[in-house]
């Protein structure tokens, strides 16, 4: 299912937590990850502008280890072994927009006292910076992700 399926989906959902196995974690997104926040367990949000979307999206993650408190916790009903669904409290629209509002966007930072030494340590970490934003890892799978990985430390390691 694609980030953008996802998010449509989120958007008539009204009664329901879903939750979407990526990798060795889960993932709620929308109104399933503020409904998950308000009735299962807290966790800090994560607000990020999808371009190929054309909006934010909001999401939480967790690990699969989670899924045994809230099988105990809640009423959960699995759709396949991607996809679990959790029966939820109504999930009102202006309660969801207020909160996602209310969530700030993420943003990489840069530590401000790293001693970069010379000017081709600052265009390279400019560079890998500029990959690193440009990297949507949302709609990436895991084998690409850890490829990005390796990519990032060969260009750390002036292999590229």
């Amino acid at each position: 299912m694609t980030l953008l399926e996802v998010f449509n989906l989120e958007k008539e959902n009204f009664n329901a937590i879903i939750l979407y196995k990526e990798g060795m974690f889960w993932k709620a997104y929308e109104k399933s990850a503020y409904a998950f926040i308000q009735q299962v367990k807290s966790y800090q949000p994560t607000k990020k502008f999808v371009k190929t979307i054309g909006d934010d999206i909001v999401s939480i993650g967790f690990p699969n280890s989670m899924i045994a408190f809230i099988e105990e916790k809640m009423k959960v009903t699995t759709t396949d072994d991607r996809i679990l669904t959790i029966d939820s409290k109504l999930i009102t629209e202006e309660e969801f927009v207020s909160w996602k509002e209310g969530i700030d966007h993420k943003e990489i930072k840069l530590k401000k006292d790293v001693d970069y030494r010379s000017p081709a340590k600052i265009e390279q970490t400019d560079q890998i910076v500029d990959v690193i934003t440009k990297f949507q890892v949302e709609t990436k799978t895991p084998l690409e992700c850890m490829l990005f990985v390796i990519k990032l430390r060969e260009m750390v390691n002036g292999d590229l």
